[in-house]
């Protein structure tokens, strides 16, 4: 038996937010015929199924009993499942893609800001479409295909993310690969957050979070002031700075020996003294005799 049959519609999960603004974009369309409000309608169920039960569990018999339609309809528009759901997360990556990119417009902001907009919009989207979320990693897992889709996306949104810091200091001394492969390393951080607190549901990541992140927009924070941290090695302005005590006192990364008679206060850098210019190395004395 489906998983989803004999459920009452008051016990389905919330439909996710995904869900709804596809919704919005289809009412908004030209007068769509009935065939095309057909296809919309199919469209609409697998996302409600994809985010409840998944890409695995999910059947096309359960998409026809949820969109009201027989198998041979939804074949008229979907070739078969895999079809189907590769349309559906495509459109839910697409989505992604295009909120954040009016923060990277906006003249405003600054680089903070625009980092700090990005990673909000990435984990709200990711708490309310959890099940969409889970349904990536699960196809690009089972499917090749799919997966390439899935790095090709991820690719270019690294890429457009190493394009505008060098955009923003055209001058600086730095490969673009560099860049880019920074934004790797902190998208990673950010996507296993991510996938242990809304997917995985980590119990131990989850009581964490909420002593010290509870919100989207405090974790939101917390992990973009490590994102401008490592893309331009200093702290952003006016914003509350996690680990700041740390910060405080440098000397417990140093060894012991260097950190001798250092004071607990960051002291400002002195400029280094102008050295001397050097002296061609003289070759050693030649040694004769057993060497010890």
């Amino acid at each position: 038996m489906p998983a989803t049959r004999g459920r009452s519609a008051a016990r389905r999960p919330s439909p996710p937010a995904f869900r709804a603004l596809v919704a919005e974009r289809q009412q908004r369309s030209a007068a769509p015929t009935k065939g095309e409000r057909t296809r919309q309608r199919v469209f609409l169920a697998a996302i409600e199924l994809l985010n409840e039960i998944g890409y695995r569990d999910m059947k096309v018999s359960d998409v026809c009993e949820r969109a009201q339609v027989t198998p041979p309809v939804v074949y008229l528009y979907f070739e078969n499942k895999l079809a189907l759901t590769t349309e559906v997360l495509h459109a839910f990556l697409d989505s992604f893609r295009a909120g954040p990119a009016e923060a990277e417009r906006a003249a405003h902001r600054t680089a903070y800001e625009a980092i700090h907009a990005a990673n909000r919009e990435w984990i709200t989207m990711a708490r309310q479409n959890a099940g969409l979320v889970r349904c990536l990693l699960q196809l690009a897992d089972d499917e090749p295909a799919f997966a390439r889709i899935f790095a090709d996306a991820n690719d270019a949104w690294y890429r457009r993310i190493s394009a505008a810091v060098l955009h923003r200091f055209p001058t600086a001394r730095v490969r673009e690969e560099e860049v880019r492969l920074a934004a790797y390393a902190l998208g990673g951080m950010i996507d296993e957050l991510v996938r242990k607190r809304f997917t995985a549901r980590d119990p131990h990541l989850a009581a964490l979070l909420d002593d010290v992140a509870p919100s989207d927009e405090a974790l939101a924070r917390f992990v973009s002031v490590l994102w401008y941290r490592a893309l331009y090695a200093t702290d952003p302005d006016d914003v509350t700075l996690p680990l700041a005590g740390l910060a405080q006192h440098p000397e417990g990364a140093t060894s012991p020996a260097r950190a001798k008679g250092r004071g607990a206060t960051r002291k400002p850098a002195r400029q280094p003294a102008r050295q001397p210019a050097r002296q061609p190395a003289r070759e050693p004395a030649r040694r004769t005799g057993k060497q010890r």
